[in-house]
């Protein structure tokens, strides 16, 4: 499996829960936002690109571009 960062507590919260996503080379924190209306729910993906490991502070590996 790939990790953001070697680091403990990096490798737990990535093993542990899908937030972390690496997409075309860039490491995001992801969510979904679901907004319940009457007849139907509307679906929002949402995310952030990290550059550092917010646990350690060291620069995250395989950033593209």
């Amino acid at each position: 499996m790939e990790y953001p960062c070697d680091c403990s507590n990096s490798v737990w919260l990535t093993s542990n829960y899908k937030v972390f996503q690496n997409k075309e080379g860039r490491w995001m924190l992801t969510w979904v936002e679901l907004d319940k209306e009457k007849a139907y729910t509307n679906v929002t993906p949402y995310g952030v690109t990290i550059n550092y490991c917010m646990f350690c502070g060291k620069k995250i590996k395989n950033i593209g571009g």
